[in-house]
C-alpha cells in the first residue's frame, strides 16, 4: 500500500513540473504584464525581448509599424481578444485573451507573416 501511495505521489510531482517548465501558450504566468490590461504586448524578439509595441483596444485596426511588420517575435494577450492579419496572401490568426507565445517564429508561425492587428474576433469584419 506504501509503495502505490509513493507512487502516486510521483506522478502528480511529475505533472506539476511538467506543467510549471512546459513551453505551453495556452497559459498567462508571466507577473510583469497586467493579468487585466486590455492590452496585447508584442516584442521584435523571442522570449519577450527586443523593441516592444503595445496594442490597445482604442486602436481598431492598426498595420504594424516597420519594426515589426512581418517581425513578431513573441507576444503577451491581455484580456482582450485580437486577430493578426497577413493582407497577401490573406491570412488571419485568433490569439484570445490571456495568451502568451514566447517564440512566434518557430514551426510557421505567424510572427515572419504578420501584417496587422485588431480588436476582436477574425470573423469580424474590419471594415
Amino acid at each position: 500500500m506504501m509503495n502505490i501511495f509513493k507512487g502516486f505521489i510521483i506522478i502528480i510531482l511529475s505533472f506539476l513540473f511538467l506543467f510549471k517548465f512546459s513551453n505551453s501558450d495556452d497559459y498567462f504566468p508571466y507577473q510583469f504584464f497586467n493579468d487585466q490590461s486590455n492590452e496585447v504586448i508584442l516584442f521584435t524578439q523571442i522570449n519577450f525581448q527586443g523593441e516592444k509595441f503595445i496594442y490597445n483596444t482604442s486602436m481598431g485596426y492598426l498595420e504594424l509599424p516597420n519594426k515589426f511588420h512581418n517581425n513578431v517575435g513573441s507576444f503577451i494577450s491581455g484580456t482582450i481578444n485580437v486577430c493578426f492579419i497577413k493582407w497577401d496572401p490573406f491570412e488571419q490568426h485568433q490569439i484570445y485573451s490571456r495568451r502568451v507565445n514566447k517564440d512566434y517564429f518557430s514551426n510557421n508561425k505567424f510572427g515572419s507573416r504578420i501584417d496587422g492587428i485588431y480588436d476582436g474576433l477574425c470573423r469580424d469584419s474590419i471594415w
